[in-house]
Order: C-alpha cells, then structure tokens, then sequence
C-alpha cells in the first residue's frame, strides 16, 4: 500500500493557486514575457547552426525547414506545467528520501 503524506497529495492544487495568484498581481499571462524571447532565442540558435554547416560546406539547410512549430515559444499552461513538474518534483524526491 503506497502511503502519500496529504500536505504532499493536495500540494500540486495549491501550487497552481499560487502561479494563479502571482499571474493576477502582476495583470500579465506568464507566457507573454518569455514567448518572444524563446522565440528569438531559437531563431538565432538555428540561425547560428546554419552558419557552421555552410562554414564547413554541409549541405543542410536548416532555415528552409524550420517553420513557426519548431521555435513557437512556450504558452501559459506549458510554462505551469513546467513549474508544477519542478516544483512536485522536487517535493516527492525529499519525501521519499525522507522516508
């Protein structure tokens, strides 16, 4: 029988409230201020990636194949899942080492 501590169990609603509650006191979606950001970032990775094919005479054209899916920036709910994971994540590794 698996044993969950409640405070543990109930932790990831309560986790969600809370990236809710800072996302209402700053009046802004999460996903806005990294979006673009990641968005650029990954152009300018591909972008970078292109440049050592062509300066080694690789015949890739990475540019040609990436479309908006390949450098779309994360949205809200990927930004709370990500958060959540971590922050469970974590959780659960100190209680079982607890344990």
């Amino acid at each position: 029988m698996l044993i969950v501590p409640d405070i543990l169990a109930n932790a990831a609603g309560v986790t969600c409230s809370y990236f809710e509650w800072l996302k209402n006191l700053d009046h802004r979606r999460p996903g806005r201020i990294t979006k673009k950001w990641e968005e650029k970032s990954k152009r300018r990775l591909m972008t970078g990636l292109q440049e050592v094919f062509d300066k080694h005479d690789m015949e890739v054209d990475i540019l040609a194949e990436m479309d908006d899916d390949v450098v779309k920036g994360p949205e809200d709910i990927d930004i709370v899942y990500t958060g959540l994971d971590n922050i469970m994540g974590n959780a659960l590794d100190q209680t079982v080492q607890t344990s």
